[in-house]
C-alpha cells in the first residue's frame, strides 16, 4: 500500500465534498418530486458547478505562478520552469475561455418551446467541444497511467524528459476522479453510446486488475472514492432527470475535469525540489 501524502489528503477531500454534493443533488433530483428541477438548478450557466469549477482553475492558476516564483528564486532544473509556465498558461487560457468564449444555454422556464426541446433525444447528445473534453481527459489521465502501470514501464530518470513524465505521471486517485466525472451521463440513453458505456466499464475493470496485480499503488483514499463511484453508477442507472440537456451534464463533468487537473497539478509541483541542479 503506497504511502499517503499531503497532497492526497487535500485532493480526497474535495473529492469527497465535491462526489457526495453530487450524488445527493442527482439522488433526489432524480427520485423526489419535490426536488425535479434541481438539477437544472445547479448546472444553469454561471451557476454552482460552474462556480466551482472557477475556483479549481483560479487555484491552479495561482498555484502555478507560486510555484514559478519558488524555481526561480532556486538552482533548478530549466524544464522543470518551462512544465509549470505552460500550465500557468493553459489555466490562465482556460479561464479566458470560460468567462469570454465559452457559449452557455440559458434556458427559459416559462418557454414552452425550450421545455419541448429538453424532451428531445436529440437534447442529451454531445457536441465535438464536450466529446472532444471527455475522450482527452479520458486519454490522458486513465488510458495512459494505466497502461504505464499494467505494462510496467518506466521512464529513464537520467533525462530531463524522462524524469519530467515520470514526475508528472497522474495518480490512481486521479484516475477515479476523472471516471467518476466522465461517468456522469444517462445510461441506458441512445445518445450515451455503447462507445462510451464500454469505457466506464473498462475503467472500473482496470481498477479491479490493478488492485489485484499492483496493490501497492492503492491505499484507503482510492478504496473510498471507487466506492463513491460505484454509487454514483448505481443512481445514474436508476434514476431519471427533467428538463436537462447534455449541457447540464457536461457542466457537472467539466468541475470534476478542473478538480483533476488542480489536484495533478499540485501532486508534482509540490515535488519539485529546488535544491536539483541544472
Amino acid at each position: 500500500m503506497k504511502k499517503i501524502g499531503r497532497t492526497d489528503v487535500i485532493f480526497s477531500s474535495l473529492f469527497f465534498i465535491l462526489a457526495l454534493f453530487t450524488l445527493f443533488v442527482l439522488s433526489l433530483s432524480g427520485s423526489v418530486d419535490g426536488f425535479k428541477q434541481l438539477f437544472s438548478l445547479v448546472t444553469k450557466p454561471y451557476g454552482v458547478y460552474c462556480t466551482i469549477g472557477m475556483i479549481f482553475l483560479v487555484c491552479g492558476l495561482f498555484l502555478s505562478l507560486f510555484t514559478l516564483v519558488r524555481l526561480n528564486r532556486s538552482p533548478t532544473q530549466k524544464i522543470y520552469i518551462f512544465a509549470v509556465f505552460v500550465m500557468s498558461c493553459l489555466f490562465a487560457w482556460i479561464l479566458y475561455y470560460e468567462f469570454f468564449i465559452f457559449e452557455r444555454f440559458y434556458h427559459n422556464p416559462y418557454s414552452l418551446e425550450e421545455l419541448l426541446q429538453l424532451t428531445q433525444e436529440d437534447a442529451l447528445k454531445k457536441t465535438l467541444f464536450q466529446r472532444s473534453l471527455d475522450y482527452g481527459y479520458y486519454i490522458l489521465f486513465i488510458i495512459f497511467p494505466i497502461t504505464i502501470h499494467l505494462r510496467d514501464l518506466h521512464f529513464d530518470r537520467s533525462s530531463k524528459l524522462g524524469s519530467l513524465l515520470q514526475l508528472t505521471l497522474p495518480n490512481m486517485n486521479l484516475n477515479l476522479c476523472v471516471l467518476f466525472g466522465f461517468s456522469i451521463f444517462p445510461f441506458f440513453s441512445e445518445t450515451m453510446g455503447i462507445f462510451d458505456c464500454t469505457l466506464v466499464i473498462a475503467g472500473l475493470f482496470c481498477f479491479g486488475y490493478i488492485h489485484i496485480k499492483k496493490r501497492y499503488l492503492i491505499n484507503s483514499y482510492e478504496y473510498f472514492n471507487f466506492l463513491l463511484l460505484l454509487i454514483l453508477i448505481v443512481v445514474l442507472l436508476f434514476s431519471y432527470y427533467h428538463y436537462v440537456n447534455s449541457e447540464s451534464y457536461f457542466e457537472i463533468r467539466r468541475s470534476f475535469y478542473y478538480l483533476a487537473l488542480f489536484a495533478w497539478c499540485n501532486d508534482w509541483m509540490n515535488k519539485i525540489k529546488t535544491s536539483d541542479r541544472r
